[in-house]
């Protein structure tokens, strides 16, 4: 019997995949004004490129996050949120800031 993958890890995949998708995500999480969705969101995103700082699916996520936050549709804690996400801790991981 397979081992089953952590959502994170089959969601980054999901992403990883389909770039397209990520951003569809994202339009439609802010669309709801769910904050605390869009950071989730966001981690599993930052793990479709896990190890790199840039790539077209991240620099990609930075545009539309900018734009979203010139919008007023996303505070600039969640853009910094997401960043945090994308430097790695002393560990290599990356973890969810407080």
């Amino acid at each position: 019997m397979p081992k089953s993958k952590p959502h994170d890890e089959a969601m980054a995949e999901l992403y990883r995949s389909n770039p397209g998708l990520a951003l569809e995500v994202i339009q439609g999480i802010v669309a709801d004004d769910d904050q605390a969705e869009l950071l989730t969101v966001l981690r599993q995103m930052s793990g479709a490129s896990a190890g790199v700082e840039s790539s077209p699916i991240i620099e990609s996520l930075r545009g539309e996050l900018a734009a979203l936050h010139r919008a007023g549709a996303v505070s600039r804690e969640t853009v910094q949120a997401f960043e945090a996400l994308l430097t790695p801790d002393r560990s290599g991981d990356r973890r969810m800031p407080p």
